[in-house]
C-alpha cells in the first residue's frame, strides 16, 4: 500500500510538472513563429507542385499567400490575407531609414577572410519579423545571385530566398535556409512563375507579386544574354558554359521562343502592378556598381557603410558572377536566327512602352549584345 502511494504521488508530480511546461511555452511570445517555421506546418500551392527544376540545386520552392488589395475586382480568386512583419506602408510612403535590430546569435559569415580592411565584416540576420519582406525579382540568367551578394555584403544584412539552394547556402548565402516571410533578411530572391512558365489567368499573375505587398526591386537583364545564362545553368549549373548543341536547332529555337515571352510577361507585371518598387538595369549595374548600389541601398532605406561598400566594390564578383570568355562559341557567332531577333526585338519594345507610362528609367538598348545584329539583319 505504501509503494502504491508512493508511486501516484511520483506520476501526479510528474504530470503537473508537464502541464506547467507546456502553460510556459504556450505563453512565449515566438513559439507560434517558431511552429509556423518547421517543414511539417509549411503549406505549398497546389499550383506550384507542377514545377520541374532541371537542376538539383533548386529543389523546391515555397509560396506565401498574399493580402487583399485594390486589384481584387481584376482578380479571378481569393487572396487570403497574411500578418505582415513589420509596421510598414507597402505602397511606398516611408521616409528615412530602417532601424536595424541584429541577432547576433544566430550564424554570420564573413564573405572576406583575409583581406586586410575588409576580413571581419560579417553578414547577419537581423532579428526575425523587423524588416519588411522585399523581393529581388528577375527572369532566371539576369544576376540575381550576384546582385545577392552584392546587397549582403553592402548592407551586412543576410539576402532571403523562395528557393533551397543548398549550394548557394554552403557558400554564405545562409538566408537560403530562411522562410521569405521570416523578415529577417534584407531582400528575397524570387524568379516567380518563371521556373514553372506562363500563368494561365492574371490571377496567378497578380498573386505573384502580392506575395511581397507589391514591394520589390526589378532587376532587368538583355533578354539575349538572360536566355543565353539560363540556358548555361540549366545545362552546367550556376557558373558553367552549355555545349554549342544547345544553342542551335529546334529545340534551341523553342526555348528561346518560351523564354522570352516569360521575360516580357514578368517584367511587365512588376512594372505595372509593384506599388513600391524600383527597377534595376544589370548593364547598369556592371558600368556603375557603386552608383547603383547606393539606389539600391536608398530603396531599401538602409545605411550605407563606406567601408563595406568599398570592399564590396573591392571583391565585386563574389565569385558567384559567371565570367564568359570573349572567344566563346555564342559571342563569335550569333545564335539567334533574324527570326529570333523579330520575337525578341518585339519583346524589348513592349516592356520599354511600360516602362515609359511608368516613368522609369528606358532599357539600355546601346548596351545590349545582340541587339545591334538585329539592327543590321
Amino acid at each position: 500500500m505504501h509503494l502504491f502511494v508512493r508511486t501516484l504521488y511520483m506520476l501526479t508530480v510528474m504530470i503537473m510538472t508537464a502541464m506547467m511546461m507546456l502553460f510556459v511555452l504556450l505563453c512565449t511570445p515566438d513559439l507560434h513563429t517558431r511552429l509556423a517555421e518547421r517543414p511539417q506546418y509549411q503549406q505549398r500551392e497546389p499550383n506550384y507542385g507542377r514545377m520541374v527544376v532541371h537542376s538539383l540545386d533548386n529543389p523546391g520552392i515555397y509560396v506565401a499567400k498574399g493580402p487583399q488589395h485594390d486589384d481584387k475586382a481584376e482578380v479571378a480568386g481569393p487572396i487570403h490575407s497574411v500578418k505582415r512583419e513589420v509596421s510598414w506602408d507597402y505602397n511606398g510612403n516611408n521616409t528615412g531609414y530602417l532601424k536595424v535590430i541584429w541577432d547576433y546569435g544566430r550564424p554570420q559569415h564573413d564573405p572576406w577572410v583575409g583581406s586586410p580592411g575588409c576580413a571581419g565584416l560579417k553578414v547577419s540576420f537581423a532579428r526575425r519579423r523587423t524588416l519588411p519582406r522585399t523581393a529581388l525579382a528577375s527572369f532566371p540568367g539576369s544576376g540575381n545571385t550576384w546582385l545577392r551578394f552584392l546587397i549582403q555584403s553592402v548592407s551586412g544584412i543576410f539576402t532571403g530566398s523562395v528557393y533551397n539552394d543548398r549550394q548557394l547556402a554552403a557558400k554564405g548565402f545562409y538566408g537560403e535556409n530562411e522562410m521569405p516571410e521570416c523578415g529577417c533578411t534584407s531582400i528575397v530572391k524570387t524568379h516567380g512563375y518563371c521556373l514553372v512558365g506562363l500563368p494561365q489567368t492574371r490571377w496567378q499573375r497578380v498573386r505573384d507579386v502580392e506575395k511581397f505587398f507589391g514591394r520589390g526591386l526589378l532587376l532587368v537583364r538583355n533578354p539575349y544574354d538572360a536566355i543565353i545564362a539560363y540556358r548555361n545553368y540549366l545545362a552546367a549549373g550556376h557558373l558553367g558554359v552549355a555545349s554549342r548543341s544547345a544553342y542551335s536547332g529546334t529545340e534551341w529555337h523553342r526555348f528561346v521562343r518560351g523564354q522570352i515571352e516569360i521575360w516580357r510577361s514578368y517584367a511587365l507585371d512588376w512594372i505595372q502592378m509593384g506599388r513600391s518598387s524600383m527597377i534595376v538595369h544589370y548593364e547598369h549595374l556592371i558600368e556603375d556598381t557603386h552608383r547603383e548600389m547606393l539606389r539600391i541601398m536608398k530603396f531599401l532605406r538602409l545605411r550605407v557603410d563606406e567601408q563595406r561598400l568599398d570592399c564590396t566594390l573591392k571583391h565585386n564578383d563574389g565569385s558567384f558572377k559567371r565570367n564568359t570568355p570573349n572567344h566563346i562559341f555564342y559571342r563569335l557567332h550569333d545564335p539567334f536566327t533574324p527570326e529570333l531577333h523579330g520575337i525578341v526585338e518585339a519583346a524589348i519594345d513592349d516592356v520599354n512602352d511600360a516602362l515609359e507610362i511608368r516613368k522609369w528609367p528606358q532599357l539600355p538598348k546601346h548596351l545590349y549584345n545582340y541587339h545591334e545584329v538585329s539592327n543590321t539583319t
